[in-house]
């Protein structure tokens, strides 16, 4: 930690701070986010061995055509990549938090502090994302934001649900603009970041035509599409710190991260 008196920042320095610890610490960061294009490009060829679709044949009509065993191995596929996803973010906030307070991390030391119980959280928020479709996104998606603030809380303070929503509310009086803000920014970033994507694809050039060319550069803009959640959790552990000076009235110490 540097000797300075820490003091609350405005909206704006959390953005800051979150690209300048990003910039200074990003082999780190690109570490801890590293094992989701592999789990991807590990996936693909389990996809098609599941449901081997003919000429002509999309993906989706092929996965309506398979069987319930192959659907159900899809789906557990599916499941086993978000827990990958959710690891990365957590680990992703233990380091922030480090680097925050002037540590040092590796990122498999991050991934190593990560604990189970803070994890319930984050597949709670998956479970009511992906049941936010229709006239239930109204609900699920104000709901989901008022729970972002809890989400470095449970990492960083190994809490289960409950208490790290409760602890949420407790520490985001008068700042929950500011989680609204942070929240609009991120999807403002990952709808760029998608159609950027796309775009990119579609575009064709002849150094382009070879496959494993194309899938290099598909899998490097699914990695950097990967950074926007990444920089979230970044931006969610420095207002987590901003919050606690705000409302608890101390200085910054490390939060307490339960080891067993």
């Amino acid at each position: 930690m540097s000797g300075s008196e820490p003091h609350s920042i405005t909206t704006t320095q959390v953005l800051g701070q979150t690209w300048q610890v990003f910039r200074k610490h990003f082999l780190c960061f690109l570490a801890i986010m590293a094992p989701l294009p592999s789990a991807f490009l590990l996936s693909i060829p389990i996809v098609f061995l599941l449901i081997a679709s003919g000429p002509g044949t999309s993906l989706r009509e092929a996965y309506q055509q398979a069987s319930p065993l192959s659907k159900a191995g899809i789906v557990l596929l599916a499941l086993v990549w978000n827990g990958v996803m959710i690891r990365a973010c957590s680990a992703t906030i233990i380091a922030a938090s480090e680097f925050h307070l002037g540590n040092s991390i590796k990122a498999l030391e991050a991934f190593v502090r990560v604990k189970r119980k803070p994890l319930r959280l984050f597949w709670l928020m998956f479970i009511v994302g992906i049941m936010s479709v229709g006239p239930l996104a109204i609900v699920a998606i104000p709901v989901s934001i008022a729970w972002l603030p809890a989400i470095p809380i449970a990492v960083l303070e190994n809490l289960g649900v409950g208490k790290a929503l409760e602890r949420s509310s407790l520490l985001t009086k008068g700042g929950r603009g500011r989680v609204i803000l942070l929240a609009l920014v991120y999807a403002v970033l990952v709808i760029a970041a998608l159609f950027g994507l796309i775009v990119f694809l579609s575009v064709t050039h002849p150094w382009a035509e070879a496959q494993w060319v194309r899938t290099m550069i598909g899998l490097f803009s699914f990695w950097v599409v990967l950074l926007v959640p990444q920089c979230l959790m970044i931006a969610l552990t420095l207002n987590y710190f901003d919050q606690r000076l705000r409302n608890e009235n101390r200085t910054l110490e490390p939060p307490t991260i339960l080891f067993f």
